[in-house]
C-alpha cells in the first residue's frame, strides 16, 4: 500500500514568504555557500543529500494553491535541480553571488536548488544552496550540512529510507513553547484600537494610493556596491543617505523620506513572563 504524501496547510508567515518571493520573481530567496574542507567526492555527496533529502520532509517540498497555500511533499531527489562546475581559480563570490540570484526557483516543482563547484581533480570545494526562505533559513542550512558531515564521515544517523514527520509552522507551535503566538502577529482590525495616520480622512472604497517608488537599475547597483567597497562603506548605508537627500529634491506627499530596515521579529519570540 502507497505510504500518504505529507501535507498540510502553511503558516501565515511561510506563506507570505512563498507569495513575497513568487511577487519579486525570487527576491526572496536564500543563497548559502559551504565550504568543503576535506576531500570529498561527489558522488559521494549526492548520496548524502539524497539521504537527507528524504529525511526532511520539506526539502521535499513544492507549493500547491486553491483558496490558500499548501505544502506537498512528493519531489524525488532526481527532480532537484544540481549543477556541476569545475573551478580553476578561487572562488568569486560576488560573481557567483549575482549568478545564483538570476535564478528564479518555481515553488510549483520544488523548494531549492543546487550547484556544485568541483577543483582539477574532480573533488568537491563548494556548495551552493539556493531556496525559497519559506522552507529554510541560515540556521537550517547549518544543521542540514552538519548532518551531512555525518553521513560523509560513514557515523550514519539515518537510514535510507527514513524520514521525518512533517511538522506544523514554527508560528504555530510558538505558543505550545510558552511564547507570543502567530495569532498576535497581526493588530486587530478594531478602529478603537487601531488607527493609521493619512493625508485626507476618506472611505476605504474611494482612497487611491499614493506611494511614490524609486528604483535603481542593477548597473547603477553594481557601481555603487562597487564605490562603496572601495572606502568601506556598506551599499545599505549608501542607500539610506540617497533617500535622505531624495527626500528633499524628489516630489513627495511629506518633507520626509521613510527609510524601511528589516522587521527584528525577535518581539513576538519574548516569553510571557518577560
Amino acid at each position: 500500500m502507497k505510504s500518504e504524501i505529507p501535507s498540510r496547510e502553511m503558516g501565515r508567515q511561510e506563506a507570505l514568504h512563498v507569495e513575497l518571493s513568487r511577487q519579486s520573481k525570487g527576491g526572496l530567496q536564500l543563497i548559502s555557500f559551504i565550504r568543503v574542507c576535506e576531500p570529498l567526492a561527489i558522488d559521494t555527496l549526492r548520496s548524502g543529500l539524497k539521504i537527507l533529502h528524504q529525511y526532511h520532509p520539506l526539502l521535499r517540498a513544492r507549493v500547491e494553491k486553491d483558496n490558500k497555500y499548501r505544502w506537498v511533499c512528493d519531489v524525488n531527489f532526481s527532480e532537484i535541480p544540481i549543477d556541476v562546475y569545475r573551478l580553476d581559480k578561487e572562488m568569486d563570490f560576488e560573481g557567483e553571488y549575482s549568478n545564483q540570484a538570476k535564478k528564479y526557483i518555481d515553488s510549483d516543482r520544488y523548494a531549492y536548488c543546487l550547484s556544485i563547484f568541483c577543483n582539477h581533480e574532480g573533488l568537491v570545494q563548494w556548495v551552493i544552496v539556493n531556496n525559497i526562505h519559506a522552507i529554510m533559513d541560515g540556521r537550517s542550512i547549518m544543521t542540514l550540512f552538519l548532518q551531512l558531515d555525518q553521513l560523509v564521515q560513514k557515523n550514519k544517523p539515518f537510514r535510507d529510507n527514513e524520514t521525518l514527520p512533517l511538522g506544523e509552522s514554527i508560528a504555530k507551535n510558538l505558543e505550545v513553547a510558552g511564547y507570543v503566538g502567530e495569532k498576535h502577529i497581526f493588530h486587530d482590525a478594531d478602529d478603537q484600537k487601531l488607527n493609521w495616520p493619512v493625508e485626507k480622512v476618506a472611505p476605504a472604497s474611494k482612497r487611491q494610493a499614493g506611494a511614490i517608488a524609486r528604483l535603481l537599475c542593477p548597473e547603477d547597483l553594481h557601481q555603487l556596491a562597487k564605490i562603496g567597497k572601495d572606502r568601506g562603506v556598506k551599499l545599505t548605508a549608501i542607500l539610506c543617505a540617497i533617500a535622505s537627500i531624495a527626500s528633499v529634491v524628489l516630489p513627495t506627499y511629506k518633507k520626509g523620506e521613510e527609510i524601511i530596515l528589516a522587521l527584528d521579529g525577535r518581539g513576538l519570540c519574548t516569553p510571557r513572563s518577560h
